[in-house]
Parts: structure tokens; C-alpha cells; sequence
């Protein structure tokens, strides 16, 4: 191997780290998301006062 395949394959190995890091930090920002989003949804919906929908007319 020489200088330039060093390169290359160092570049490969840091994206795919990249990758296993970004896939593992969407994760774990999803799965906080769902535990708490939630409780939240439910709270606010209880609180909250009917919605009307309204249709335009043209």
C-alpha cells in the first residue's frame, strides 16, 4: 500500500464512524423524543378546547 491508499481507507474508516455516530445519535434523540413527547401530547390535549374546521368558499 502506499501513501495515497492510506489516505483513502483512513477517509472510509472516519466516515463510517461518522456514520455509526450519527445513526446512534438520531437514536437515541428519537427514542427521548418518544418518551416524552407523549406525556405532553396528552397533557396539552386535555387542556386544550375543541378545534373547529371550517371549509372556504370561493
Amino acid at each position: 500500500m502506499d501513501a495515497e491508499d492510506d489516505g483513502l481507507f483512513e477517509g472510509l474508516r472516519l466516515a463510517a464512524v461518522a456514520v455509526v455516530f450519527a445513526v446512534a445519535t438520531a437514536a437515541i434523540v428519537i427514542g427521548a423524543g418518544q418518551a416524552i413527547l407523549p406525556q405532553h401530547a396528552k397533557a396539552s390535549a386535555e387542556d386544550a378546547s375543541p378545534t373547529l374546521l371550517v371549509r372556504a368558499s370561493r
